[in-house]
């Protein structure tokens, strides 16, 4: 069975089609981490970061919270692309 990438020119892939896919067949793949969330111990909350740029974007008394806006926030902006 054939197994087909669909990507656009940066190189995200759009879809896959065919038989199983290793993540091996793909080649060499790199990851860049969009934000961070790490403990202000100034204001004793959980801050989300743009890795980027520094942007505070969410704080949290709770870390559980804090983790679960930034993958909240992240999957939305995923999902409006």
């Amino acid at each position: 069975m054939t197994t087909a990438v669909y990507s656009i020119e940066d190189g995200v892939i759009t879809a896959l089609a065919g038989g199983p896919l290793s993540l091996a067949d793909l080649g060499q793949r790199t990851t860049h981490r969009v934000s961070h969330v790490e403990h202000n111990p100034a204001t004793d909350l959980y801050d989300v970061t743009d890795a980027d740029t520094g942007e505070l974007l969410h704080s949290d008394p709770d870390y559980k919270a804090a983790l679960q806006w930034e993958i909240d926030y992240f999957n939305q902006k995923l999902l409006s692309t």
